[in-house]
């Protein structure tokens, strides 16, 4: 009974020895081929990273010098070239605000037009017809003269010029109330009696010219005829030209030698007048003017070359003017 349990004993410690020693084996073998694999991935990833690094030095220090510098060339070309665009884009943007300043320029400018030139400033230019008012002192005199302008002038003859070279200008500060300002000039002839020859004669013109500012006043209306009225005051210069005969008196050999000096005057006027609308810009100017202008003046005689005599004299130039312009309207 005994042997027979050994027996029972020993066989079902042989089977269990010959179950788990196999499996324990199997469970051993794959922990070993586990760690087999890890140390190989470990070499693998190592191995690879090692060769990626040399791979990339290598490439780094096998570049020909040569290359290395065209690169460089190049960065620098690039630079250079975005220099260059950002130096164009720089031109473009100064080009267009270039631009859009003329306009704002050009629109100041038409502004400053439409609102103080248009339909205000005219420009024109007129000829003049003069009659002198006081043309005759009504004394011939004897000798130097007595009741004379001066010495043995007693008269004035005007001097006409119909070039229209007397230029103004004119401004409306509204429809009915404007300036004027106006270039003008004044000749006349002085007569004498000749007192040795008893005959009439010349010794010069006396010319005045001058600007002169006049208030206007106009009445617009529907017709194309504009009817005005002006007052002003004109600042004139006056000149003696005299003639050569005059000056060196033949009489005398040319021992004699005469002198006149004039006074600059200030003149007053008054006028009416119309203007025809015949264009649209332009404007035909008829007008009559009174001026009331008087020019003093002191005769020297010499002799010898000593001065012998000094006289004062007035000369009357006022005078009434028929006037015909043209004017452009701005």
């Amino acid at each position: 009974m005994n042997y027979c349990i050994s027996l029972f004993t020993v066989l079902v410690f042989s089977l269990s020895v010959g179950v788990v020693t196999p499996a324990f084996a199997l469970q051993i073998e794959d922990n070993q081929d586990q760690k087999e694999d890890s140390l190989i991935s470990g070499e693998l990833i190592k191995a690879a990273s090692e060769e990626q690094l040399l791979g990339e030095n290598d490439k780094n220090h096998s570049l020909p010098e040569e290359k290395v510098i065209n690169r460089n060339k190049e960065k620098k070309t690039v630079k250079i070239k975005d220099d260059l665009t950002t130096s164009e884009e720089k031109k473009v943007e100064k080009k267009r605000m270039s631009f859009f300043d003329k306009i704002k320029k050009d629109e100041t400018v038409s502004d400053f037009y439409n609102n103080y030139i248009k339909g205000k400033l005219q420009i024109g230019t007129r000829s003049v017809y003069r009659l002198l008012t006081k043309d005759d002192s009504g004394h011939k005199g004897e000798g130097f003269g007595s009741g004379t302008y001066l010495g043995t002038i007693y008269g004035l003859d005007e001097k006409q010029n119909l070039v229209p070279s007397n230029f103004y200008a004119r401004y409306l500060f509204n429809k009915y109330f404007g300036f004027e300002l106006a270039y003008d000039k004044i000749s006349a002839e002085t007569v004498a009696f000749d007192s040795y020859r008893f005959v009439v004669k010349t010794d010069g013109d006396i010319n005045l010219s001058g600007f002169a500012v006049n208030l206007y006043f106009c009445y617009p209306n529907f017709s194309k005829f504009i009817p005005y009225f002006a007052v002003g005051v004109g600042s004139y210069s006056a000149d003696f030209d005299a003639r050569n005969e005059w000056t060196y008196s033949p009489i005398f050999d040319n021992r004699a030698y005469n002198q006149m000096d004039l006074s600059s005057v200030t003149g007053f006027s008054f006028g009416v007048g119309t203007e025809w609308v015949f264009a649209e810009r332009w404007r035909l100017d008829l007008s009559v003017q009174y001026l009331s202008v008087d020019v003093d003046g002191v005769y020297t005689g010499y002799f010898d070359d000593e001065l012998y005599t000094t006289q004062p004299g007035h000369f009357p130039m006022d005078n009434i003017s028929f006037r015909l312009g043209i004017a452009f309207q701005f």
